[in-house]
């Protein structure tokens, strides 16, 4: 009966160091995914720093472009203006 309970104690005790080991295991990868998480972060910060510069560089240039074609089209507005009248006047 002793060595019944002794052989059950030793397959308790080989379960638990296999269970420490797993779980040690499964620490370090926690560790290592915790690292790699922290690179792809910081990544992805700067990466939409980025985006957001180009953002503001595009929105900057689509504005000068419309402020320049509006008053293009104006300028051109003004002429045939010029132009009608002047053919009125004549004729």
């Amino acid at each position: 009966m002793m060595r019944d309970q002794e052989e059950e104690l030793d397959g308790v005790f080989v379960t638990v160091g296999n269970l420490r080991r797993q779980a040690d295991d499964m620490g370090r990868e926690l560790g290592e995914q915790a690292e790699m998480l922290d690179t792809v972060d910081s990544l992805a910060d700067r990466v939409g720093g980025r985006l957001q510069t180009g953002a503001q560089k595009l929105s900057y240039i689509m504005r000068k472009n419309e402020d320049r074609y509006s008053s293009c089209c104006i300028a051109v507005l003004i002429m045939v203006l010029i132009i009608l009248l002047v053919l009125l006047l004549i004729l």
